[in-house]
């Protein structure tokens, strides 16, 4: 006989006894699946790691010179306090010493916790676009759960920071609280936020990625712009003001390497005079590895023609050089002889010049300037009519292509003078208080000398090339 069963439904509305209950807050329970999920809480662990992974690059190789160091007086505490402070002036804090203040901004270190940052910001992103429900509408309420785990990290990591500046502090050194909170907001926040608006533009133009959507890659000019809704008009100055900065970093690249090259026995000289031996003359090559990015920006100071100071009273410009006393660092050592400068060396004002010209005559071919076309009466051949087709295109193209000239100019010059502000400040007591460029010089020079070139290549008529073929062949 066939064996009769009965049909059993299972057992599916049975609690599991080894599960926790809802309301014990664990990980399967809405109480700890919101926590998690949560992108306040999200980003204040975020910010937390970038704290201690960007501090402990600066401690560990601190501490390794101190073990390693045979005649160095200094206790384990008081290298850590170095350490502290190399970190927090990697983030813009002013320290103040006896006698004055140390608040030069290296940006070299600055890029550590930059990093740190960028990549906390990312991350955030990841997870929140994974796990956040917000994710599979990421047009209505992503945004705002962006902005939250943002306020986590920016959150996060100021506190963190002012708590390092109150250890840190001592009787000879104290990390000012408010500079070293706001240095660390506009690190954190700056940096992060820059990392998650990326990440959102992403998602905007493809879609989560759990959906498998591959975003079409667009130009990150462009998604700047519309990120922080640029003007249609100002965009293409924007652009090419952009590249025209990069083109005058590019040529100050290349005058600080003829400038080292030239002062190379210089530089070795003060590097043996220190005898700092082999790990202090390691971490000495480090240090000015590191100061590298603060010298490229006062040598796009000195190609502008304002110049910067290495203390109260010095100068260093094409037009002259004044040099009183300086501190003993090898990368000083290639800085222009005293009393050089003039006659020749004012050519370099021509490479942001060149910079604006380049970056604006890519403007001309994407962004051609719009208006109605020259019209001249007799022959087009004859070279009267040409000069007089040229005369009204030159009339034509004037008022657009300076209003061009001057936005180009004005980007290129606001970006400079920021750069200035931020590699300049003072080093210490007495002269060494006024070390670095003055930023509103830099700004203006530099803004006025790309809007030259900018306004040389755009009030070239159209055709102003074929025309002057037609007048030599006759």
């Amino acid at each position: 006989m066939r064996a009769m069963s009965t049909p059993t439904a299972p057992p599916q509305d049975l609690p599991d006894p080894a599960s926790p209950a809802p309301e014990d807050g664990g990980p399967g329970s809405p109480r700890g699946s919101a926590l998690l999920s949560s992108p306040l809480l999200i980003g204040l662990l975020a910010g937390a790691q970038a704290v201690l992974g960007s501090l402990l690059c600066v401690v560990a190789p601190v501490m390794a010179v101190w073990l390693v160091a045979s005649q160095t007086g200094a206790t384990w505490d008081g290298a850590l306090r170095v350490a502290a402070d190399g970190w927090l002036l990697a983030h813009g804090a002013a320290l103040a010493v006896p006698g004055g203040r140390l608040a030069l901004w290296p940006l070299g270190l600055a890029l550590l916790p930059v990093v740190w940052c960028v990549s906390a910001g990312r991350r955030t992103a990841v997870a929140l676009e994974e796990t956040h429900p917000a994710a599979r509408a990421p047009r209505e309420g992503l945004d705002s759960a962006l902005l939250a785990a943002l306020a986590g990290i920016a959150g996060s990591y100021v506190v963190l920071a002012t708590v390092v500046a109150l250890v840190a502090g001592s009787s000879v050194v104290r990390p000012g609280l408010g500079s070293t909170a706001l240095g660390a907001l506009l690190v954190a926040g700056g940096s992060a936020g820059a990392a998650m608006a990326g990440a959102r533009l992403r998602l905007a133009a493809g879609g989560p990625r759990r959906l498998g959507a591959a975003p079409r890659p667009r130009p990150l000019g462009t998604a700047l712009a519309d990120l922080l809704r640029v003007p249609a008009p100002a965009r293409p100055a924007l652009r090419a003001g952009g590249r025209s900065l990069l083109w005058c970093l590019v040529g100050a690249a290349a005058c600080l390497a003829v400038s080292l090259a030239a002062g190379a026995s210089q530089v070795a000289d003060l590097h043996r005079a220190l005898d700092a031996g082999v790990v202090g003359g390691v971490v000495l090559v480090l240090g000015q590895l590191l100061l590298l990015p603060t010298a490229l920006v006062w040598a796009l100071a000195w190609t502008a023609g304002p110049g910067f100071a290495v203390g109260a009273g010095t100068s260093v410009s094409p037009g002259a050089t004044e040099l009183g006393l300086l501190p003993a660092l090898p990368l000083l050592g290639g800085l222009p002889q005293q009393g050089t400068g003039g006659g020749w060396l004012w050519v370099v004002l021509l490479l942001p010049v060149a910079a604006g010209a380049v970056a604006s005559a890519r403007l001309r071919l994407l962004e051609p300037l719009r208006g109605p076309s020259p019209t001249g009466d007799g022959d087009d051949d004859a070279p009267s009519s040409t000069r007089r087709r040229a005369v009204l295109e030159l009339r034509r193209r004037w008022a657009p292509a300076a209003v061009r000239a001057l936005g180009v100019g004005a980007v290129a010059g606001a970006g400079a003078g920021l750069l200035a502000a931020l590699s300049s400040g003072p080093v210490g007591p007495g002269a060494l208080a006024e070390v670095g460029p003055v930023w509103w010089q830099v700004a203006g020079c530099v803004g006025g000398l790309v809007a030259l070139g900018s306004a040389l290549v755009l009030l070239v008529p159209a055709g102003a090339g074929r025309a002057s073929l037609r007048l030599l062949r006759r």
